[in-house]
């Protein structure tokens, strides 16, 4: 996962609203937290009362001014990304995966058109 604090995220812009849900996970109380921006929706793990050491576990960009490498966005061609990532992991007709070793760190960008309306990134976070 990418190691992030509550205020790292914060800063990227200004936030609509936040979802907070809690679990316990092996004796610890943790806070799965959803922050909704224009155009981007970051979801991140935290041990509850512990703002400074969470972990990102997905992002998903709708909004065209968010770049997730490079030129690589929403409004970008089906060429720009394999151009850029090179053959996805795996294709549907709608959706390029482009997935780590492990199979759960993945980009999997969503297409009308040929080009990008959707980039939902996940990481592994343990």
């Amino acid at each position: 996962s990418l190691a992030v604090s509550d205020a790292n995220i914060r800063k990227l812009g200004r936030v609509r609203n936040v979802a907070v849900e809690q679990y316990e996970d092996r004796g610890i109380v943790m806070e799965k937290r959803t922050y909704d921006f224009d155009g981007l929706q970051v979801v991140a793990n935290f041990a509850k009362g512990k703002d400074s050491i969470g972990g990102i576990t997905e992002a998903v960009v709708v909004g065209q001014k968010w770049k997730i490498y490079k030129d690589l966005g929403v409004g970008a061609s089906i060429d720009t990304v394999v151009r850029t990532l090179g053959q996805p992991t795996a294709k549907s007709g709608k959706a390029y995966e482009y997935c780590g070793e492990t199979g759960v760190d993945c980009a999997i960008f969503d297409f009308a058109k040929n080009t990008v309306v959707r980039i939902k990134l996940s990481y592994y976070w343990d």
